[in-house]
């Protein structure tokens, strides 16, 4: 919740004059899985009424709504930045292996195999360092597989016709 923004933040902080034993009760009740008042009163040890009033003067339902878009925004983020790591990842890998790949000695290369592993690196290459949206990153991921596996199809097929 640290990327909030204060009218989030304060949302569930303590409220000016908010008693701390009323702000204890609301994040006892923000807690719950079952955020409804009448279930939530027989396990914080408060009426039903007083729970009632407590939401109604602190305005647990608006702050809870807040609390609980912040948390969602929070999680999307870190998804996002977790499939932008795993496609840098990914696209590093693929890269190392093809230039590996563009290694081989000159005698043994396919020039068009080549010119399409080298083509698929350089359109790669920012990915790497600095990439464009995930979906850009995909799709020049899927490209350099398909050199890659038409590449490896090319020598088997020079494999069997040597045997």
């Amino acid at each position: 919740m640290d990327g909030n923004t204060p009218q989030e933040t304060a949302a569930w902080k303590r409220l000016d004059r908010e008693p701390e034993k009323a702000h204890a009760h609301f994040l006892t009740w923000l807690a719950l899985d079952d955020r409804n008042l009448v279930r939530a009163a027989r396990p914080m040890r408060l009426s039903h009424s007083r729970l009632c009033a407590l939401s109604s003067e602190w305005s647990w339902q608006a702050r809870a709504a807040a609390y609980d878009q912040a948390e969602a925004r929070r999680i999307a983020d870190a998804t996002s930045r977790d499939r932008i790591a795993a496609a840098r990842a990914v696209a590093r890998d693929i890269r190392e292996t093809a230039e590996a790949r563009l290694k081989v000695p000159a005698a043994e290369r396919d020039p068009a195999g080549v010119q399409r592993l080298a083509a698929a690196i350089k359109a790669i290459t920012p990915a790497v360092e600095d990439p464009p949206p995930v979906q850009a990153v995909r799709i020049d991921v899927e490209g350099l597989y398909a050199a890659v596996r038409l590449r490896e199809q090319q020598r088997e097929a020079e494999e069997d016709a040597a045997a």
